[in-house]
């Protein structure tokens, strides 16, 4: 789940609405920051024609889209001469603490790196439903698998390793599959 909130003061509200398996964006840090944000003109340029794909995957991350209308944000300020009147804050480990530089390294980070609004379709134009399926099958797999990595300090050090171990042979097995699906003569090459 997906949750966006680019409203003033929106930090009070978004943390109450944290928790496991959630994407929250606020683009305030504390109910004082009542001027009406930039935040989400950002945000929406960074998935509009795909501005914030910074990976170059031609996809846009909630990370990615983040970070870009961060930056840009910290921009307009600057360009103002203003003090900076809303800082925004990300949170996707369910612990409703914004990350105000929010990385894959860091504590929040490693879901929204994954989470997407958009959808397969303009990835998939041409492919077969196989292929499509396959795709699908490839990144519930990916998120399977961050959303374990989050949680590894709740499992026993063996348990943790055998559920990603059997998590990256499913993954591995479906992107084998779904190569073969997309480059069949390359595959029979090998």
């Amino acid at each position: 789940m997906i949750i966006v909130n680019t409203t003033s003061a929106s930090y009070g509200f978004s943390a109450s609405l944290s928790g496991e398996g959630r994407v929250v964006v606020s683009s305030t840090r504390s109910s004082s920051e009542k001027f009406d944000p930039v935040f989400s003109n950002y945000f929406i340029e960074a998935l509009d024609n795909r501005n914030g794909d910074r990976d170059k995957n031609n996809r846009v991350s909630i990370l990615e889209a983040f970070n870009y209308a961060k930056s840009n944000v910290e921009e307009f300020y600057e360009e103002q001469g203003r003090l900076a009147s809303e800082h925004a804050g990300l949170d996707d480990n369910g612990d409703a603490l914004f990350s105000l530089n929010p990385t894959t390294a860091e504590i929040d980070g490693r879901l929204a790196e994954i989470a997407y609004i958009d959808n397969l379709v303009d990835d998939t134009v041409g492919l077969s439903a196989e292929a499509i399926r396959l795709k699908s099958s490839m990144q519930d797999l990916e998120r399977s698998v961050f959303i374990l990595r989050g949680r590894k300090a709740e499992f026993l050090e063996d348990d943790y390793w055998q559920q990603l171990e059997v998590l990256l042979v499913d993954l591995a097995r479906a992107t084998g599959q779904f190569n073969e699906q997309v480059n069949p003569v390359e595959q029979s090459e090998r």
